[in-house]
């Protein structure tokens, strides 16, 4: 009987040279798809912060629309057409640019079409895909996504910039950052543009290897679709024309032809995303002016006496948006960056130092004018970071505990603002509190026309009108109680505490926090008056976690007061 053959060496051999390099390929699978995982792992964290929370003050049977004073007038004028939810190009608000809103039209319509999301509210008491409500999360979670997807395009531009150890800190940095997390909330344009500066940067930091005609059209592209989401962010074009007038190769297009590239895509991006410009240009111009002079002027009593703005952007936006540890880490980044001057460095502090001049000189100081900034502020402190954890020693061990106590903090901070949206609001706690103490037939005042600031005693509160059409709305609605509101055009009007006193006074931070930082004299008689006669019952959401409440400065900027106001309830003794 014949035995089974063994295997010579030959045979061994060549069955080794086959198996081996199976085991490599699925060692370099397992290498590549361990940085997927991580991204991952880090894109869906980020996804998740600005998810929890998200349907905070969403419109219900209470108040039309949110307690976001932009949400009402984007979605009433970005994405309605006559009150009813069809794509159309041709919209009633050039405030902004239109990209923003033509991408939340297409995102409501495919809801409509699938019934995804089907919310109840004053507009549809059973639930519909095309309430306001349902348009309005659509909305935001269309913001979260573009908020979450911004963490991959930091990632990949830090690792084209700076290598793949400040990718990883980077991504994590962009995914907590406080401002980020917030507005990611948002159906606001500040985050979509975010993500258009950050698609710029990505495409400039393909230029500094290959400076292509393609590239350099890209990043003009990217910066033209920023501006056509929010104006402000064209200046994301001078990182790509800063790294078009640099890039110098053998095989790279001569200057002219790399900034004629560069300018070309933009122009051709910014004018089929924002197509209000050749369309319907005086609409345009008007509101697009409109801005021009806000910026300049002010809005009443917001940011009087607020000093130099780019002091206050440096000691109070910043210092919101980011925190004190993360403030303090971007510091010592950007004078490394600075100290460095590498062709990366170059381009992300031309754009950021031209915008933060754009946004200094400005009177209007809101904390989310300094958003688009977030990338270079989470690029920079990626690279900072990677460099001392490289050098190995004490100055790695350094960087590893500033990290622990950076990331710590920031998250810690970010977390804080999601737990608050996610828990009932003041200004409803405070409705809750007026309903079961007043009485039909008893009045209720108020220092100045009712908005996103007061409870929802009525639906018109929230409406996205004019103070004098809101205060008509009001007027000529049914209410259980009297509703002593100022004299058209006034505020803080003495005649709303005329005798007989009114049962109750309803003032909110949102309202008082200016008054009393300035001072300001036409109000100190109300408040006064108020001292004598009533007890005070405070409402407040501060930022809090665990049922912990975060500590919380004297003065918080009015567009940081959104989600965590203090309503003042004054009822007569």
């Amino acid at each position: 009987m014949a035995q089974p053959s063994q295997p010579d060496g030959r045979d061994q051999a060549e069955t080794g040279a086959v198996e081996q390099p199976d085991a490599r390929v699925a060692a370099v699978k397992r290498a590549r798809a361990a940085p997927i995982t991580a991204l991952a792992f880090i894109v869906l964290a980020a996804l998740g912060l600005r998810l929890w929370g998200i349907q905070w003050s969403l419109p219900n049977m209470d108040h039309l629309f949110s307690y976001h004073p932009d949400e009402g007038v984007n979605l009433a004028f970005g994405v309605l057409d006559r009150g009813e939810l069809r794509p159309h190009v041709s919209l009633g608000l050039y405030n902004y640019g239109t990209l923003f809103f033509y991408l939340w039209q297409v995102s409501a319509a495919i809801n409509r079409a699938y019934g995804m999301i089907s919310l109840a509210d004053l507009t549809s008491a059973s639930g519909s895909p095309t309430s306001i409500a349902s348009i309005l999360l659509v909305g935001r979670i269309l913001s979260a996504v573009l908020g979450a997807a911004t963490v991959v395009l930091v990632w990949a531009t830090a690792r084209r910039m700076y290598g793949a150890s400040s990718a990883w800190i980077a991504a994590f940095t962009a995914a907590i950052t406080p401002i980020a997390v917030m507005h990611g909330h948002f159906a606001t344009v500040d985050v979509s543009a975010t993500f258009f500066v950050c698609l710029c940067l990505y495409a400039c930091s393909r230029c500094l290897t290959a400076p292509t005609a393609r590239n350099l059209m890209f990043a003009g592209a990217a910066a033209g679709l920023a501006a056509a989401t929010k104006y402000t962010c064209a200046v994301v074009l001078v990182a790509a024309v800063a790294t078009a007038w640099t890039a110098e190769t053998p095989k790279t297009p001569a200057r002219p032809a790399r900034l004629a590239a560069c300018l070309a895509g933009c122009a051709l991006a910014f004018l089929v995303a924002c197509p209000a410009v050749w369309m319907e240009f005086g609409r345009f111009w008007k509101d697009f002016s409109f801005e021009i002079a806000k910026s300049r002027q002010g809005m009443g009593l917001l940011f009087v006496d607020t000093g130099n703005g780019f002091v206050y952007h440096l000691a109070t936006s910043l210092r919101f948006a980011l925190g004190v540890p993360l403030l303090l880490a971007a510091l010592v980044a950007g004078a490394r960056a600075v100290q460095r001057r590498s062709r990366a460095d170059v381009l992300l502090l031309a754009f950021g130092l031209v915008y933060f001049c754009v946004i200094g000189l400005a009177q209007v100081r809101f904390v989310r004018y300094v958003l688009p900034l977030m990338p270079v502020v989470a690029i920079l402190v990626g690279a900072l970071m990677a460099e001392w954890l490289a050098k190995g020693g004490r100055r790695a061990v350094c960087a590893a505990a500033t990290l622990g106590v950076v990331g710590f903090a920031t998250a810690l901070n970010s977390a804080g603002i999601c737990s608050t949206m996610a828990s009932v609001d003041a200004r409803d706690r405070a409705l809750v509190y007026l309903r079961e103490t007043a009485k039909p037939g008893q009045s209720i005042a108020f220092a100045t026309t009712p908005w996103y600031w007061s409870p929802p005693l009525l639906p018109e509160f929230t409406s996205p009108v004019s103070g004098d059409s809101r205060r008509n709305a009001i007027l000529a609605s049914t209410s259980p109680y009297v509703l002593r509101l100022p004299a058209k055009d006034t505020e803080w009007d003495m005649a709303v505490l005329a005798e007989p006193r009114p049962d109750y006074v309803v003032l909110s931070d949102l309202e008082t926090e200016d008054v009393l930082r300035i001072a300001w004299a036409p109000a100190r008689p109300f408040l006064d008056a108020l001292r004598v006669g009533y007890r005070e019952v405070r409402f407040r959401s501060s930022s809090s976690l665990f049922g912990f409440s975060l500590p919380r400065p004297g003065y918080v900027p009015n567009d940081w007061l959104y989600t965590m106001p203090a309503v003042s309830i004054y009822a007569r003794e």
